[in-house]
């Protein structure tokens, strides 16, 4: 089963039953820890029909839900000022993350009490413009750790900081925007590619969103199509092939122009032509951010001054020496 299709029965799954335990989603679709922190963010974030209660299960707030089942506590408010997903701090002034630093100190993290540990007493630290891969099998929690610094959810444990400060104490908006993201999975709404550009910066114009689509391997692409930006790629992108919506989200990442960029194994759909072509393109855009590198792919961990391997089981985090181009030129 693709993962769109895990995304769609559990939509309409929730829709039904109005709320759905995060224990059952794993049991239902055989989904490890990070295949779930995909799905819930997916859900919650993207196309916000859920919400979390509890920190243990799921909750129906998208359009016209059913009647929630006896005990559950009610559908949420559909404004979202109404339902935030964290406690946000005041709405204090704070300096702009204009070129922040990466900590962990001592993170532990579980969805829930019942919950095996999916981090465990992990720490590490990026200085500015530092470029840092991680590696490790499935389910050891590479993609937790970007959920983190996203403030998808807060650390069970220890402290996640940039600029020194635990992010708790940012606006979850402020944290984003100084965080670009290629997802593993990505999802397009059913615009047109230059609609799903301008999320990234709605104030672009074409000479800028071209450019970013050339540095990202779609120029022939965009080329070989008559309308060309304004095309259309359907629902959840379904028009375009894997690599193509992969490429489009690098783009995005461009036109976004953040102080931290995070990959997610965002080369994994491209041929290995194209991914040499790409990756050098990253490593020129990146020279000045603070960069993680989650994957797999050697091509891709040469982008970092050094790997971490995470592993299940092990106290915290194994660390090696990787690639010093990560300020150099190639």
């Amino acid at each position: 089963m693709t993962f769109r299709e895990v995304v769609a029965q559990a939509v309409e799954w929730l829709r039904q039953d109005h709320r759905v335990s995060y224990r059952a989603l794993k049991r239902q679709f055989v989904l490890d820890d990070d295949s779930l922190a995909d799905l819930k963010a997916e859900l919650i974030e993207v196309r916000r029909v859920a919400v979390e209660h509890d920190g243990a299960v799921l909750v129906w707030a998208g359009p016209s839900p059913t009647a929630p089942l006896p005990g559950s506590p009610g559908p949420p408010p559909a404004d979202e000022e109404a339902r935030p997903r964290l406690p946000e701090p005041p709405s204090e002034p704070r300096t702009p993350l204009t070129h922040p630093s990466i900590e962990l100190r001592h993170v532990g993290f579980r969805y829930d009490a019942r919950s095996p540990d999916v981090l465990d007493d992990v720490s590490l630290t990026l200085a500015p413009g530092e470029r840092l891969g991680l590696t490790g099998p499935s389910g050891a929690g590479k993609t937790t750790i970007v959920g983190l610094l996203l403030r998808f959810w807060n650390a069970s444990s220890g402290q996640v900081l940039l600029d020194g400060v635990d992010v708790r104490g940012f606006r979850t908006g402020d944290v984003r925007a100084a965080i670009g993201v290629v997802p593993q999975q990505v999802y397009l709404f059913n615009g047109t590619i230059r609609d799903n550009l301008l999320l990234a910066d709605g104030d672009a114009d074409d000479e800028a969103i071209l450019d970013a689509c050339e540095r990202a391997g779609l120029g022939a692409f965009l080329g070989s199509l008559t309308q060309g930006l304004d095309t259309l790629v359907g629902d959840d992108g379904m028009k375009l092939s894997g690599g193509e919506r992969q490429r489009v989200a690098i783009a995005r990442a461009f036109l976004k122009d953040a102080p931290i960029l995070i990959l997610d194994e965002a080369t994994a759909n491209l041929d290995a032509e194209t991914q040499a072509e790409v990756v050098d393109q990253i490593r020129a855009f990146a020279r000045d951010k603070t960069l993680v590198v989650i994957s797999h792919r050697p091509a891709a961990l040469e982008l970092a001054d050094r790997v971490m391997t995470l592993g299940t089981g092990d106290p915290g985090v194994r660390e090696r020496e990787g690639s010093t181009l990560g300020h150099s030129e190639r």
